[in-house]
């Protein structure tokens, strides 16, 4: 995805063309509904999706890798806001969804927090159970009328494997978007190129005639991850800079 920054307020003129992810691949489903499954590489945070999916403790207290870094672009009230979905007392059940939206975000509006526990040394089939959370969270995000979703790889941070992850990632989508209403896209991000590729492999097996893949050119997205990550160091840097100098101000 592409955004482009003005140079003036005024006079709306465009100097830079600047991209946060880019496209690997995608599946549309052959029913002339216009849906699809996207795979890019790139940050979801740093896109623009008008929704995207995250897993969370049963305490809401977005304390995750994901979890801090959207405090960081929306502020210190997302973790209120996301613990005020709450009743009193409750203790959401592992799988359940809970909405927030974030006015404050320049990226996202809305985000989905999927509450899910550590995985069950117990369970005789974790992949499954993943795969039906996640499609929950799809349906919930769908029951919102949002007709665009994104998230990435959920699971590796609880215990499950990744193998396990990516499937159930890529089967939950394939499996129930045909079914929903209102969703028409939903997008997975990743920046690890060795992910990226088991992904893609895992949505090139999905099944014909109801889907059809877009075998896009195999393309190396090393050089793209690694300016990413350079791009988003930097704009901490002058983030941070930004903040030195004004407190310097004042």
């Amino acid at each position: 995805q592409k955004i482009l920054r003005t140079t003036s307020e005024k006079t709306g003129t465009f100097i830079q063309l600047k991209q946060f992810s880019r496209l690997m691949n995608h599946a549309d489903i052959q029913d002339g509904s216009s849906k699809k499954i996207e795979l890019r590489a790139g940050d979801m945070l740093l896109d623009t999706n008008e929704a995207i999916i995250i897993p969370n403790d049963d305490r809401l207290s977005c304390s995750s890798i994901i979890g801090q870094a959207i405090q960081e672009k929306t502020g210190p009230t997302f973790v209120t806001d996301s613990q005020a979905t709450l009743r009193p007392g409750q203790v959401p059940r592992n799988g359940q969804c809970f909405g927030v939206p974030t006015p404050n975000s320049p990226s996202f509006g809305f985000v989905i927090n999927l509450v899910l526990s550590n995985k069950d040394p117990r369970d005789p089939n974790p992949k499954a159970t993943l795969q039906q959370f996640i499609q929950g969270a799809l349906q919930f995000a769908d029951q919102q009328g949002h007709q665009s979703v994104a998230l990435p790889p959920i699971g590796p941070s609880q215990g499950y494997s990744l193998d396990d992850s990516l499937s159930a990632l890529v089967d939950a989508c394939s499996a129930i978007l045909p079914s929903l209403p209102n969703l028409k896209s939903i997008k997975i991000f990743d920046v690890d190129e060795a992910a990226l590729k088991t992904i893609n492999q895992k949505i090139l097996s999905l099944p014909g005639p109801q889907w059809k893949i877009a075998t896009i050119k195999a393309v190396s997205v090393s050089n793209f991850l690694a300016q990413q990550k350079q791009q988003t160091i930097s704009d901490r840097l002058s983030s941070l800079n930004a903040t030195k100098s004004s407190l310097e101000i004042q």
